[in-house]
């Protein structure tokens, strides 16, 4: 009976004792997280594009190429509806075969101006898509650079942060850096 008590004794000590080395492990993994290797940074893109003179180039550029597009479309548009009213001041005076061939005449010109309208809009597109690519590999070659440097392990935009401290905010540096970039640059953002 002795034996077994010993036992007894003997198994409540190691588990009370498994029990506070257990408590005082998460003790210390509370008091003290794990280790972090590096650092992280945040930049703020928009703000960036917004501030930056190549950014406010591009965003001139995407401007300027709505403004053609819109301007082709309401000159098309314009084409189209005399070329219309002219044909519905005709109606009265030509035969109905007349009218008809006119009137396929106009919609072969309507479904061109589609096309024109449709491949200055894919053309434009591509041009401002290649602008703004080259805008963001510049900010990414930009922000490599500085997490290099400065031993970040990581770098985000702020739109997939819930919250941040304002000091790990690099924007300001990378719009100067591109600033920078921009002056000494050859060819502006902007040639075509």
């Amino acid at each position: 009976m002795w034996a077994i008590y010993k036992r007894f004794i003997l198994f409540v000590a190691v588990f009370a004792f498994s029990a506070c080395e257990y408590r005082l492990e998460n003790k210390k993994r509370e008091t003290n997280p794990p280790e972090i290797h590096g650092s992280i940074a945040f930049i703020d893109l928009g703000k960036i594009q917004s501030n930056s003179s190549i950014g406010k180039e591009l965003i001139e550029v995407s401007r300027m190429a709505s403004k053609e597009l819109e301007s082709l479309r309401n000159s098309l548009a314009e084409k189209i509806s005399k070329e219309a009213e002219e044909l519905k001041k005709m109606s009265v005076t030509i035969s109905q075969d007349a009218l008809r061939a006119k009137m396929k005449e106009l919609d072969q010109k309507k479904s061109q101006a589609e096309e024109e309208l449709r491949n200055k809009r894919k053309s434009l597109e591509q041009f401002v898509e290649g602008k703004r690519v080259r805008f963001l590999e510049t900010v990414k070659e930009i922000v490599k650079k500085l997490a290099e440097e400065r031993g970040y392990s990581a770098v985000f935009d702020t739109s997939f942060s819930v919250h941040f401290l304002p000091n790990l905010d690099i924007s300001d540096e990378v719009i100067a850096q591109l600033n920078a970039l921009h002056r000494n640059e050859k060819e502006p953002i902007s040639s075509k």
